[in-house]
């Protein structure tokens, strides 16, 4: 992950938490940003990384364990799989309540969600520079 939706792009990433919103397959740049992290140990790693990823059916959690195990393993990053739409005011609130309302965020999915999102977080104040979008969906 060296391109434009890397946190390696973002100056203060190793400053910031990291938060990460996937819609379905959305999830797969994600999965390549996470595999750099999990090697990178303690090197340029943000204070905490947060992913919340929503897809329609459970079944579509194909990498659910690799995830998780990264969970078990960095005390430092948390997952919040869930089925069905995101919902935009429970999420900011869980970014209010882990402290990473400031954080660095990135949002990839279907574009409905990432609207719904991006005009969500920025209506309560979040920084639109500190957002950064990809769009991936079928």
């Amino acid at each position: 992950p060296f391109g434009v939706f890397s946190y390696r792009s973002i100056p203060d990433a190793d400053k910031r938490p990291l938060v990460a919103i996937a819609g379905g397959i959305g999830i797969t740049p994600f999965l390549a940003m996470f595999q750099a992290l999990r090697l990178e140990l303690a090197k340029k790693r943000p204070p905490k990384a947060l992913l919340y990823w929503a897809v329609q059916d459970p079944k579509y959690f194909v990498h659910r364990v690799f995830f998780e195990r990264f969970e078990a393993e960095w005390e430092g990053f948390s997952f919040h799989p869930s089925v069905g739409m995101l919902n935009t005011e429970h999420l900011y609130q869980e970014l209010v309540r882990t402290e990473a309302t400031e954080g660095n965020i990135f949002l990839c999915g279907p574009p409905k969600m990432m609207k719904a999102v991006f005009r969500a977080l920025c209506a309560h104040g979040v920084e639109k520079k500190r957002i950064t979008t990809e769009r991936f969906a079928v």
